[in-house]
């Protein structure tokens, strides 16, 4: 038996549709869950669910995108349960990283024929779970903004939902102020950047709808994988925006490329953070680090 997750907050009444398509395909036990808010007694009643039927519980099956599956292994993640994912949001980056089928049937055959869990890292901050990018910066700017926009709402409704990430960072570019960073890391080493326009830490390669920022980081390899974009003009960075989508970024020179287990961040000011298009929180001092084969995943 599987506890379903079905997000269906914000009119995503789609996700209901693509339910009701794996039921009337495949044939498993399940209890479902309709995430139309987030309050506390929702993830109560899952967990006490879970407990009472500890021994029948499979896993957690969230039909949604990387927002909805962030949630849910921030509140479940200690019920020690392996989480699968029929992917269903605007950006579908953990998705992408993991080569889960965008069919809701095959993505949920994947998981039934799913013999055995495997373990991935997660990027850990004082109070959050991140599954595959945490950043701040002129990206996190742009993913934030995305969740208050209408603009996405009817992207959405035509399927072209992912664009809207690079139509709001072209809106916001102009006005954004960079700022000073310092990496220290845990072996004492310190690493100084000035006229930042983002940083990224990575544990899968994904962001902003297919954006791949940390081309080189992997899941389940203990690393943090960290992209900072610095002392660069305006025009430049425009000119070269498109080497990102093809994974040449990281060789310019004004891309320093690095990896650790845990890093401690400080800026000038306070900057917004966002983990897996979430909003995590506005800071000017962090502590990331790598918490290895935390998750267990039905892929």
């Amino acid at each position: 038996m599987y506890i379903v997750i079905i997000n269906t907050h914000s009119g995503r009444h789609g996700n209901l549709r693509k339910y009701e398509e794996i039921k009337a395909s495949l044939v498993f036990d399940d209890i479902p869950f309709y995430m139309d808010s987030q309050n506390e007694s929702f993830w109560e009643t899952i967990r006490e669910t879970c407990h009472e039927m500890d021994h029948l519980i499979k896993g957690i099956v969230v039909i949604g995108g990387d927002g909805s599956l962030h949630h849910c292994i921030n509140q479940l993640n200690n019920l020690q349960l392996p989480f699968g994912l029929i992917p269903s949001g605007s950006g579908n980056d953990f998705a992408k990283a993991m080569s889960i089928p965008s069919a809701p049937v095959k993505a949920m055959e994947r998981i039934l024929c799913n013999k055995q869990s495997c373990s991935l890292d997660l990027i850990k901050t004082k109070d959050h779970s991140i599954l595959s990018i945490l950043s701040a910066g002129l990206d996190a700017e742009s993913a934030l903004r995305v969740e208050d926009s209408n603009i996405k709402k009817t992207l959405n409704s035509f399927f072209i939902g992912k664009f809207i990430y690079i139509v709001t960072v072209f809106q916001i570019i102009r006005s954004f102020s960079p700022f000073t960073l310092t990496l220290t890391f845990k072996e004492g080493e310190e690493r100084h950047f000035h006229n930042v326009w983002l940083i990224a830490v990575g544990n899968t390669a994904y962001y902003g709808g297919g954006v791949p920022m940390c081309p080189k980081a992997k899941p389940s390899d203990g690393q943090l994988d960290i992209v900072v974009v610095h002392d660069v003009s305006l025009i430049k960075l425009l000119f070269c925006l498109p080497s990102v989508f093809v994974k040449k970024h990281i060789s310019l020179p004004f891309v320093s490329s690095l990896r650790s287990e845990c890093v401690h961040v400080e800026t000038n000011k306070k900057v917004n953070w966002q983990g897996d298009g979430e909003a995590v929180e506005a800071s000017a001092s962090m502590t990331i680090s790598c918490k290895p084969k935390s998750v267990k995943f039905m892929v």
